[in-house]
């Protein structure tokens, strides 16, 4: 088995902290057998890793301890997730913050019906603050975005059984003013 853990190596060019970077494994490309995602990878699996980001984050370069890694360009995904908004207190902020950079967001409602409102950052995150009028309710955000693909390669390796090769990919990465 495979361990690959993701490094990242920060260096701002600002005082600036606000910005955007989230690594995943490629839910799409990396599949096992029957098809579903996969968590763990064997010796001659590749593994495909997305970077969604801010447009204040550039990425400098990306290497691993040990094999390959390749850039193959900028891909779309759809993702979802769902917040319940229980807030009754009109002073007190009940918020929620989407933690991607999308290109697009759907909202539904769950049950009883939600009104928010959204707030757009200047490097494109986008929080949402319900109407306490209309607590408790769930919403569901299905939203699209972008990312970086990567492939990393492994070495030729031949492993014992139960043994375990440990690799780093780490992405080097500035952060600008927004």
């Amino acid at each position: 088995m495979i361990e690959a853990t993701t490094v990242v190596s920060f260096n701002k060019t600002s005082d600036t902290t606000d910005y955007v970077f989230n690594l995943e494994l490629d839910d799409i490309l990396n599949l096992d057998s029957e098809g579903e995602p996969k968590s763990s990878f064997s010796p001659d699996d590749v593994v495909y890793i997305l970077a969604n980001k801010s447009s204040n984050v550039s990425i400098t370069a990306v290497k691993s301890t040990a094999g390959n890694v390749s850039n193959l360009g900028g891909v779309s995904r759809n993702g979802d997730t769902t917040n319940l908004f229980a807030g009754r207190d009109p002073d007190e902020d009940d918020t929620f913050e989407l933690g991607i950079i999308p290109t697009s967001v759907d909202i539904s409602y769950i049950g009883n019906l939600g009104r928010l409102s959204e707030e757009v950052s200047g490097i494109g995150v986008r929080t949402y603050t319900h109407n306490v009028d209309y607590a408790p309710f769930i919403a569901e955000f299905n939203y699209n975005y972008n990312c970086a693909s990567y492939k990393l390669s492994p070495p030729p390796m031949d492993l014992g059984e139960g043994e375990s090769f440990p690799i780093a990919v780490v992405f080097y990465i500035t952060v600008s003013e927004a």
